[in-house]
């Protein structure tokens, strides 16, 4: 039954692809096409507002191998609140020791992975067909893996029911060997295991962790695919302006080509909008305990920056 099951795998990796002869260790031509600029905000607010970069980059690496380890720190990210306004950075980690890797080397990774997860699903499913319809949840296993107070707000990729359905029902080995392979891919495709990122607030009047994930950002494992979205929508080549952090999955990207200009889901890819509104501001008591906050994690006079704001 299992090698039943792993003949399924190596055909609808031998159709996707993805097994052949290595022809040298450079990086694809098309991986020149994988870079998406970096995102900007309006840092026009009250100075004892923002938080210091190395504050930032401390409170992420604190946390980061609180929960991983030994780590090694990539560019953060910049990301800005409905009104454009920077709101927090994506703080991006690699897992382990070594130089943390190119947005290329990155990408490359990433399309394996999708590229896999292509594969085992040619491998045991079949097109069009109605009967013995299944779905896979992409990363419900990762909320079993976070740990600690902040990571339990961790977030997961969104997933679509699978419109690939089984030509005959999976016996048990075969649906749980299906279900080992896809995880594999998925976690490839995210880089679970690989990559982490922790969501720092850039502000002091919000807690300063927004969100801790087990994996890479959508900026990595979505952003070329959101690319591609806007540039069919503008008509032209556009390129990464903003990028919206409202929440767990309130995350857009923000394209412009010329005059013109698109918003993408970060998860869904779809085009969409969303009407920026008045935040309410917190009370003196919330802002009390975000200070608190800061200065737990800082342990340092820089956290009463945001006191009187």
């Amino acid at each position: 039954m299992k090698l039943s099951v792993l003949y399924r795998i190596l055909i609808g990796c031998l159709l996707m692809g993805i097994f052949h002869l290595p022809t040298s260790g450079t990086v694809p031509a098309e991986a020149s096409n994988y870079l998406l600029s970096m995102p900007s905000a309006n840092y026009n607010l009250d100075p004892d507002l923002l938080v210091p970069m190395e504050v930032v980059e401390q409170v992420a690496l604190k946390k980061a191998q609180e929960l991983w380890g030994q780590v090694t720190p990539g560019e953060p990210i910049t990301t800005c609140d409905e009104n454009g306004d920077i709101v927090a950075y994506m703080c991006p980690f690699y897992i382990g020791s070594g130089a943390f890797p190119s947005y290329e080397q990155i990408m490359e990774g990433v399309k394996e992975g999708r590229d896999q997860v292509k594969a085992v699903q040619i491998g045991f499913f079949n097109l069009g067909s109605t009967e013995n319809s299944r779905s896979d949840s992409d990363t419900a296993h990762i909320e079993r893996r976070a740990g600690g107070d902040d990571a339990s707000t961790t977030d997961t990729a969104d997933s679509k029911p699978s419109r690939m359905t089984a030509p005959k029902q999976l016996s048990s080995n075969e649906g749980e060997s299906y279900q080992e392979a896809l995880k594999a891919a998925k976690e490839k495709e995210l880089g679970i295991g690989e990559y982490g990122t922790i969501y720092v607030s850039a502000r002091y009047d919000r807690y300063p962790i927004r969100l801790c994930s087990h994996y890479l950002s959508p900026f990595y494992f979505r952003g070329d695919l959101a690319q591609e979205n806007a540039a069919a929508a503008l008509g032209s080549e556009p390129h990464l302006s903003r990028y919206y952090f409202l929440g767990f999955r309130g995350q857009y990207f923000e394209f412009v080509s010329g005059q013109k200009k698109t918003i993408v889901h970060a998860y869904s890819l779809d085009i969409e909008s969303f009407e920026p509104f008045m935040r309410r501001l917190p009370s003196a008591e919330q802002l009390e305990d975000m200070r608190n906050d800061w200065d737990k994690l800082t342990g340092s006079a820089e956290a009463e920056k945001g006191g009187d704001s």
